[in-house]
């Protein structure tokens, strides 16, 4: 079956109003209205700034769609449908399947067939013309045999029909079956199954004819039974010649005649009524949309992004012109907002933000748009739901809109808000007949049943088709946030291409009033209802003329003679045939189906008839005829307004138009370019009191703006006539001697300018309007005219005047109220005038520059009005030139860079003053030369003292020449000099300062005079404080102030510096003798706290052989594990520097005396230094002296008894212990000796290389008193400890040989590192112990004039043992396992031949493989740490290291 192809119509018109287009929605509709109108729809965008928000509750938003079959929609395809049904109908009714032909491979269009039959004219006209064969050819068929073909197949199947629905076999069986009930009443026969049997008891008696019924109904003959039918329904009887058509053979089984058919067929037939079903489901915005978008989906069976507008169209004409294809859609159709809500914000809409506020009183906002002030429909009362209130509309893919136009023939808007496009086709009012001719020609029958069809808005018809009839028809597809506006009478349809939603509405402009006439008459021939009354509409306008727009005005003025000239007539007519009056009625109070014409279903207004047999009834005055058939003289005519009432109306509308139109004149008169005549503003007041500005029109707006400007315009030359007129009054105010004067206060801000009146003038002149102020105004601003051109003559004589001539000018100008602007230039007349006065008392007097400059600033104000204050201008200029000339070679003098000489600053004030110029610059240059005088004075005084300056002295006099930027000679040497020192203090600094010590030189090497006790530390960590004494520094106590104050003076010479540091070093040993007694006396208080932790004694405990004080061995850096207690051990607390060599000071000396300033810490240092020197003569005294010698042969004997007889033995030991108190009183005295020595030097802060030999005799010494003290019995008893794990762990001495050349190689690893060790390593940091094996090794030591070269020597002081514990540590390594890598966890490497590298830990002294510790070399000064190590420095970082004193 074919299908009709769709071609697509032109596009409509698009329309891009501006912003300000866009403004009134009514006039821009007006604007394109010549345009647009001629296509029936266009297509508006607004502009981008236009973005509506979308205000519907989608969950409150609940709605029945429509269901729509798309294929029944098509005018074409819905006759065929009807077609077929009916068909099918009539072959059941006679006991037959329809089944269709097939021709030439394709099965026959049997519609299409009987449609091109009858429009040749049927088949009587076909056979007789022989036009079989045009219509094979109309039917696309080619072969010759064709149309003989679809001839006999139309006999066979249509030609039936067409009797059929002639209703020819009806008018039969009325006349048969009124024939058969008189024959029945008559014979007394009955029917009974297929035969005739008599019903009376005579039958046989009577001799009737049995086969008299059995006759053709037809022919009324009974002959010829072979061709004879008997229907199987009813029993008539049909020769099948008779029967139309006839048929040629008898018929295979049942068989029914023609008027059981008929009655079968038409009680079978379907109606012809079509609409929509509401669906059984309601749905929300979002299950509707979900249904729309999977219907799509599933239907094209593909993305929704890649379905085209093509695809849609196309497939939507497709399915319309197929009758087989059943596509079920739905539509929410004609939804009101008025119940579900609007897309558009409303004033019930909630939670409105500023930006979305602005759209709730937009004009484009549907809910306002039939309001509009030029739209007619806002003059309806009623809410019309469509037209004043929107409807909305919800679609998905193929749901559509039929072929119609609008109610009333008005106009309509649509907006889309959201979703997909929905397509617009159109027609122009102008071609709606065509539209509906070519719809009624292309499916007569569907019209020729329903003649309002597309009044039921269920018709499609394809575009293609209209196109091919001469409608003229244009498409758009209209994108969401665009609007579609159709116009009056345009026939309009159209789909959606998927899920969107829609509102729509109505409104009527003025132009609108004629077409709804038109539309009214239209609906009385097609007896449908209206939506409102269009005669109460005009009369609804009319008598509200005052506040309508002129345009509709006019419209109105046009409609309302028409229909009072129509209802004159029309009761004229009903009162000549009869009727009387009734009474007046407000028909407008009467609900709509109350007062409708019964005939041509109007709504009355005007007038309406109605009979005393029908009150009920009512009909129009036209249709009079047709209310009944009772005489016309019993109808009462019911009227809204009398004759008179309308005239009235009419002449009431026309003078307010007349009246509008004459103000129209006088505003265009008013509003032309010619305004020599003006036009008084009091006979303009006359017209605006008759109301004619309410009217709306751009004449209007127009004629308002004139008003308003002239009302303002009025007011303000009042305003200024006020002020002008309005004098100062005076008032009395008090001077400056006490008494009250009455004087006038000016007021300019209240005078009147020049520039207003004039202002005023033009714009007046611009109005064409005229006002009597204005004369007075103009009377006024003559004389002050002439008040002005006598200042300007004044203003331009060539002398320059006294100011009391200028302020007699001045005061006149009090009795204009009008402000001028030459008064202003009078004012700058005479303030130059006594600018001028005041230059000529000066100008023979000194002026300072700044005064000058002053007095040319305060004149160029005034030098362009006259001649005679620009020459003395120029003459100041020429002053100040010379001043500022004077000024820039001072300023270029004072400069940075070059610095000048002396004498030239000399020379240059020589000059100065030779010139007889005066600048306090000038005066500046003198004071800084006197200051540079007496700065060389100074520094000639400090050259010629008998010592040398201290540096704080040369810093003073370098900083203050710095600040006189002058080039003064003594400066340069100055700078070096002051370079020397510091280079030479920064090298001292480097020498003395410990690594991450804080300390300066001064602190390090100046005397204390108060060691507090460790145990206060943490206090004075926590609390700073200073005393009389000197400054506390928690590292080092208290130091000497007086050292610095005698060095503060360059008057005190060395000696006097010597003798105060002399003084000081007394005090400093007698506070570390009162400290240490202190300490010691500590263990006899059980309450006593000790160590930097200020916690109780314990067993394992180290004390410091300087100040006596105890430590924990885990408080100590490395839990004081590299500490030997059997040596000279000084905590970190005595030691405030590296203690560098005395060599190395010596050095440090020579280089001082280069200097040609002294400094502070070279003071003390020397002093310091001769304190070392004395110290080591005292000390190789001591070493030389007798007691010594005893001491050592007492050692010796102690010596020779083996430690095994002390432990096997106890008499032995006893014995030996008694020998040795014979010599105890000669060791004490060389002990305590011994002990003073040691405690001076460790005060030292240089290291002497006797310090080395003092504690090696210290360690001998405590060896034999082990049990004397409490701290260094805990030290015998961890020695005891180790010694005896050394005897069970001895080798052989072999071993001892074989493993001493290792260990000598593990010391001189050791021993190439010392400036590493001195500079760069953690202090506290231990050095191995040495053992001294007897006092020969010290002989041997003092018999050397100087230390060894390669003695093992650390900046740092460390721990020094005698030999022979030298000798019983190497045993102890070796018994402890020490060639072994000391790796955690065995983890060495074990290395083998060249690869075995050793490397010390600088902190613990233990030894590893290079390898084993990820090394491959060290370099020289650099620090190595093993990881227990680092690990613990880490967790100890309050802990104080230890120092030891080593050589």
């Amino acid at each position: 079956m074919t299908f009709e192809s769709y071609c697509s119509p032109p596009e409509a018109p698009v329309f891009y109003p501006t912003y300000d287009e866009f403004a009134d929605p009514l006039e821009y509709i007006e604007k394109i209205r010549p345009i647009a109108s001629r296509a029936g729809l266009c297509k508006v965008i607004p502009p981008k700034e236009w973005q509506p928000p979308f205000c519907v509750n989608v969950d409150e938003f609940r709605f029945t769609p429509r269901i729509q079959r798309i294929n029944e929609l098509e005018a074409g395809t819905r006759t065929k449908i009807k077609f077929y049904e009916r068909l099918t109908k009539l072959f059941d009714s006679q006991g037959i399947k329809l089944k269709n032909p097939t021709v030439e491979k394709e099965v026959l269009d049997l519609a299409k067939l009987h449609k091109i039959v009858k429009d040749e004219g049927g088949y009587d006209m076909c056979c007789s013309q022989k036009k079989w064969a045009n219509v094979a050819k109309k039917m696309d068929f080619h072969d010759t045999q064709t149309s003989r073909v679809l001839k006999q197949h139309y006999e066979k199947l249509l030609l039936s029909y067409d009797v059929y629905e002639t209703g020819i076999y009806e008018e039969h069986t009325e006349i048969s079956n009124s024939n058969d009930s008189k024959k029945a009443e008559s014979n007394g026969t009955m029917k009974n199954g297929n035969k005739r049997k008599d019903s009376s008891p005579s039958t046989s008696t009577n001799n009737i004819d049995p086969f008299a019924n059995f006759i053709c109904k037809s022919c009324t003959r009974g002959d010829d039974d072979n061709y004879l039918l008997i229907c199987d329904i009813c029993d008539n009887c049909y020769h099948t010649y008779c029967l139309i058509p006839a048929l040629t053979e008898i018929p295979r089984g049942q068989w029914r005649c023609p008027k059981c058919v008929a009655q079968l067929y038409h009680s079978a037939t379907p109606s012809d009524a079509y609409g929509f079903e509401q669906s059984p489901k309601e749905y929300t915005l979002g299950e509707f949309g979900e249904m729309a978008d999977e219907f799509k989906r599933n239907y094209f069976n593909k993305p929704l992004s890649e379905i085209t507008c093509d695809d849609v169209e196309q497939e939507f004409w497709r399915i319309l012109s197929l009758p087989d294809a059943s596509v079920k859609v739905e539509y929410g159709a004609d939804l009101q907002t008025g119940e579900l809500g609007s897309g558009f914000p409303t004033t019930r809409t909630k939670d409105l933000t500023e930006n979305d506020k602005k759209y709730l009183n937009s004009p484009w906002n549907l809910n306002n748009f039939a309001c509009h002030y030029k739209s007619v429909l806002r003059y309806i009362n009623a809410d019309i739901s469509g037209m004043k209130v929107p409807w909305a509309y919800v679609g998905m893919c193929f749901s559509c809109f039929c072929w119609h136009v609008e109610d009333h023939w008005s106009y309509s808007i649509n907006y889309l808000h959201w979703g997909e496009p929905k397509t617009w086709y159109g027609v122009p009012g102008s071609s709606a007949e065509k539209l509906e001719n070519c719809m009624k020609s292309y499916a007569p029958d569907l019209f020729d049943k329903t003649p309002d069809l597309l009044h039921h808005l269920v018709t499609i018809m394809n575009p293609s088709v209209l196109l091919r009839g001469g409608v003229p028809v244009v498409k758009t597809h209209q994108q969401a946030g665009e609007f579609v506006i159709t116009f009056p009478r345009a026939y309009h349809a159209g789909f959606n291409h998927g899920f969107n939603f829609a509102e729509a509405n109505n409104f009527c402009p003025a132009d609108w009033l004629p077409m709804g006439r038109c539309a009214i008459d239209h609906y009385k021939e097609v007896k449908r209802y209206s939506v409102f009354s269009h005669d109460e509409l005009i009369c609804k306008l009319a008598s509200e003329c005052q506040y309508l727009d002129p345009a509709i005005g006019d419209a109105t003025k046009f409609e309302l003679d028409y229909i009072v000239q129509q209802e004159k007539n029309s009761r004229k007519s009903a009162y000549d045939q009869g009727a009387i009056d009734g009474d007046r009625v407000c028909f407008e109070l009467m609900p709509d189906d109350e007062r409708q014409c019964d005939a041509c279903k109007t709504t009355c207004f005007l007038s309406a008839v109605s009979c005393l047999c029908k009150p009920n009834v009512l009909v129009c005055i036209n249709h009079i005829d047709q209310l009944c058939s009772c005489s016309p003289r019993k109808y009462c005519l019911w009227y809204r307004y009398t004759l008179n009432e309308m005239g009235d109306m009419l002449d009431a509308l026309r003078e307010r138009l007349n009246l509008c139109q004459n103000w129209k004149l006088l505003v265009n008169r008013l509003i032309s370019t010619d305004q020599q005549n003006l036009i008084d503003f009091n006979d303009i007041e006359k017209h605006t009191t008759s109301g004619a500005l309410c009217l709306r029109d751009d004449i209007r707006v127009k004629m308002e703006e004139k008003l308003t400007e002239a009302a303002e315009c009025r007011k303000l030359a009042k305003n200024f006539l006020k002020r002008i007129t309005c004098k100062d009054e005076p008032m009395e105010i008090s001077t400056e001697d006490g008494t009250n004067k009455k004087k006038k206060i000016l007021d300019n801000e209240n005078k009147v300018t020049l520039n207003e009146i004039n202002q005023l003038k033009t714009r007046i002149k611009s109005l064409g309007i005229t006002f009597n102020e204005m004369k007075t105004i103009q009377d006024i601003l003559t004389n002050c005219l002439s008040y002005q051109d006598e200042i300007k003559n004044l203003l331009q004589s060539e002398k320059l005047q006294t100011p009391d001539i200028y302020s007699n000018y001045i005061e006149r100008s009090d009795q204009y109220q009008i402000e001028l602007p030459i008064i202003e230039r009078l004012k700058l007349f005479y303030q130059a005038s006594i600018w001028y006065e005041l230059v000529q008392k000066t100008i023979n007097r000194m002026i300072p520059p700044s005064k000058l400059r002053s007095l040319i600033t305060s004149g160029q104000a005034f030098q362009t009005l006259h001649h005679q204050i620009q020459q003395q201008i120029n003459e100041l200029q020429v002053q100040l030139q010379q001043l500022e000339f004077w000024d820039e070679k001072c300023r270029q003098l004072t400069k940075e860079e070059p610095r000048p000489t002396l004498n030239t600053l000399e020379e240059f004030i020589k000059t100065a003053d030779e010139a007889n110029i005066h600048l306090s610059s000038i005066d500046k240059i003198r004071t800084l030369i006197v200051d540079c005088h007496g700065w060389n004075e100074k520094f000639e005084q400090m050259q010629q003292g008998e010592h040398y300056p201290f540096l704080s002295s040369y810093e003073q006099l370098y900083e203050q020449a710095r600040h006189f930027h002058i080039d003064l000679e003594p400066l340069k040497l100055i700078e070096q000099t002051i370079l020397q020192a510091r280079t030479w203090l920064d090298k001292a600094q480097a020498v003395f300062r410990r690594p991450d010590s804080m300390l300066t030189l001064i602190e390090m090497i100046t005397p204390r005079v108060s060691v507090a006790p460790k145990t206060t530390t943490k206090k004075r960590q926590a609390s700073k404080r200073t005393t009389g004494d000197g400054p506390i520094n928690e590292s080092i106590g208290i130091l000497d102030d007086t050292i610095a104050k005698v060095l503060s003076s360059d008057e005190n010479d060395p000696e006097t510096v010597y003798k105060v540091y002399r003084e000081a070093t007394r005090k400093e040993i007698e506070c570390l003798n009162e400290l240490r007694e202190h300490n010691q006396k500590k263990r006899l208080d059980s309450s006593s706290t000790y160590c930097i932790c200020e916690k109780p004694y314990s067993e394992i405990m180290l004390q410091c052989d300087l100040c006596n004080e105890y430590y924990h061995r885990h408080c100590l850096p490395y839990h004081g594990t590299d500490a030997n207690t059997s040596v000279w051990w000084i905590c970190d607390f005595c030691i405030r520097s590296r203690r560098p060599r005395l060599q190395d000071v010596v050095k440090l000396l020579a280089n001082l005396q280069k200097l040609t300033v002294r400094l502070p810490e070279g003071e003390i240092l020397q002093c310091l230094t001769e304190r070392a020197i004395t110290w080591q003569e005292k000390a190789e005294a001591f070493l030389a002296s007798p007691i010594l010698r005893e001491l050592s042969t007492v050692k010796a004997e102690n010596r020779n008894f083996k430690q095994e007889e002390f432990i096997n033995d106890p008499t032995k030991s006893q014995a030996r212990s008694l020998e040795s108190e014979s010599s105890r009183p000669l060791n004490n005295l060389a002990e305590s000796q011994l002990e003073t020595l040691l405690i001076e030097g460790g005060l030292l802060e240089i290291y002497v290389d006797q310090i080395k030999l003092l504690t090696k005799l210290v360690n001998s010494s405590r060896r034999s008193n082990l049990l004397s003290d409490k701290p260094k019995a805990t030290r015998i008893q961890q020695g005891d400890k180790n010694k005896s794990n050394t005897i069970r762990k001895r080798k052989s001495y072999e071993i001892i040989a074989k493993t001493e050349k290792t260990i000598r190689r593990k010391r001189s690893r050791k021993s190439f590192l010392p400036d590493q060790r001195s500079s760069d390593s953690q202090l506290g940091s231990a050095a191995p112990v040495v053992y001294v094996s007897s006092m020969t090794d010290i002989q041997q030591t003092l018999g050397k004039s100087s230390p060894t070269p390669d003695v093992d020597h650390d900046n740092n002081p460390l721990l020094i043992s005698d030999d022979e514990n030298e000798q019983t540590k190497k045993v102890n390594v070796l018994g402890s396992g020490e060639d072994e890598c000391a790796v955690d966890g065995g983890a060495c490497l074990k290395p083998s031949g060249s690869s075995i590298k050793w490397v010390c830990c600088d902190a613990c002294e233990r030894w590893f493989h290079l390898v084993c510790v990820g090394l491959t070399s060290v370099k020289k000064k650099e620090e190595f740490k093993c990881t227990r190590c680092k690990q613990a420095s880490l967790t100890s970082s309050t802990s104080t290291p230890t120092i030891a004193l080593t050589s």
